[in-house]
């Protein structure tokens, strides 16, 4: 599949948001950041969910934001290969600090350069890996501007696919786990 003939052409950033299109999400966001750039760059929402109607109806006119419902899983790698940039977002909250959402794993994996528009641990994540752009939920200008510095640093500047393999491989977690269950087990039997 041919992301870039389908959606866009060759010269139009793309920064994708791949996932659930519900409240918590608040990707009216893009909405608002989509009204303000200009056309070299395409929003491009894939998936599905309760708000995705009402921000399909309110980007109505836009030429710069595409819905593509959901999509098969098998055609999501394609996806995130033509993306210059994707989108991981949540609204400001507390609650939304204490989340590290699995897909920041795939995409920086795939060597693409995550805007991450959620506070905490996975912004740490993000910033620690030097693997994308950081953003204040729900801030456009801000989500702007991030867009703005990957476009001019270029993909190659944003690496996450060797700090995902050094620390969070299945192999190293499934020890990192082992090591927790032996020290447990030896101060038990001390006890």
């Amino acid at each position: 599949m041919r992301i870039r003939e389908r959606y866009a052409d060759n010269n139009t950033f793309i920064c994708s948001y791949i996932g659930t299109i519900g409240m918590a999400h608040g990707l009216d966001v893009v909405l608002r950041a989509a009204r303000q750039i200009q056309t070299d760059v395409l929003f491009l929402i894939v998936g599905d969910g309760a708000c995705k109607e009402m921000l399909e109806a309110e980007a109505s006119g836009l030429r710069n934001i595409r819905f593509t419902g959901l999509l098969p899983k098998n055609e999501i790698p394609a996806i995130i290969a033509a993306s210059d940039a994707s989108l991981i977002h949540l609204k400001k909250s507390k609650l939304f600090a204490t989340v590290i959402p699995s897909k920041m794993f795939e995409l920086m994996a795939m060597e693409v350069p995550v805007i991450i528009g959620v506070e905490g641990e996975a912004r740490n994540i993000v910033l620690e890996a030097q693997a994308g752009e950081t953003m204040e939920p729900e801030n456009e200008r801000e989500l702007i501007n991030a867009i703005s510095r990957i476009k001019t640093n270029g993909r190659d500047f944003y690496h996450g696919r060797g700090f995902i393999a050094k620390n969070f491989s299945r192999d190293k977690l499934a020890l990192d786990m082992l090591n927790i269950i032996i020290s447990t087990g030896s101060r038990s039997q001390a006890s």
